[in-house]
């Protein structure tokens, strides 16, 4: 059996074809070729910046998840980008006997090295092996985040607004006027962390892209 299995960080996935078809290698989704398919080398690629249509389903995905649990983990987390490995990874193999071989990936000595990259098991060969810079990695991360927040928001505005529209079929003053300054509270801190962690998003950007550019 040609077997590769995969030890990865999130988001760290490998695309590769196989009988005209693309499909992923991943943590739980090791790949298996039959003698027939490793005639020829085996070219493994990270995925590369998600599309629209990902970008659309990643909105819905947060936006049918528990909306109060993403509201508090999109404002009280600080390490929206601490986790990214900000690079993109492709390696050519060929297989010389059948075994079972493991991809690993790791951080590098900081967050802006090159992860380290190391394929363990005999019967395989790497051709190439190439680490590219993806400073639009740390845009996805923001994007994650920024669904999450703008989901819950969007699920809180259909809550309050339905005890705003009760307090005025009602005729409650009080309660309305507390729920529609409780809505643009939450717009106004929606808004605020929005802001913050674009920022925060551009500077990490910067930031390595010039050490990219001194480390050349």
């Amino acid at each position: 059996m040609f077997r590769i299995e995969a030890n990865l960080p999130d988001e760290c996935g490998f695309e590769y074809r196989q009988s005209g078809t693309m499909k992923l290698l991943a943590d739980a989704l090791p790949a298996e070729f039959s003698a027939e398919e490793i005639k020829d080398p085996i070219h493994l690629k990270q995925t590369g910046p998600i599309s629209r249509k990902e970008k659309v389903f990643a909105m819905f995905s947060a936006l049918l998840s528990t909306p109060f649990v993403s509201l508090l983990g999109g404002m009280s987390s600080s390490d929206t980008y601490d986790t990214v490995i900000p690079y993109r990874v492709s390696i050519n193999l060929t297989f010389k006997d059948e075994t079972t071989c493991v991809i690993s990936e790791r951080m590098g000595l900081h967050q802006f090295a090159e992860p380290k990259v190391s394929l363990s098991g005999d019967g395989v060969q790497i051709n190439s092996l190439s680490i590219e810079p993806a400073p639009w990695l740390f845009e996805e991360s923001f994007y994650g985040c920024a669904c999450e927040v703008m989901c819950a928001a969007i699920w809180l505005t259909f809550l309050l607004g339905a005890l705003i529209f009760a307090g005025l079929a009602n005729g409650l003053l009080v309660p309305t006027v507390i729920s529609a300054v409780i809505l643009t509270a939450v717009w106004c801190v929606c808004l605020f962390v929005l802001r913050a962690k674009r920022k925060e998003c551009e500077d990490i950007k910067q930031r390595f892209q010039d050490w990219v550019t001194s480390a050349q």
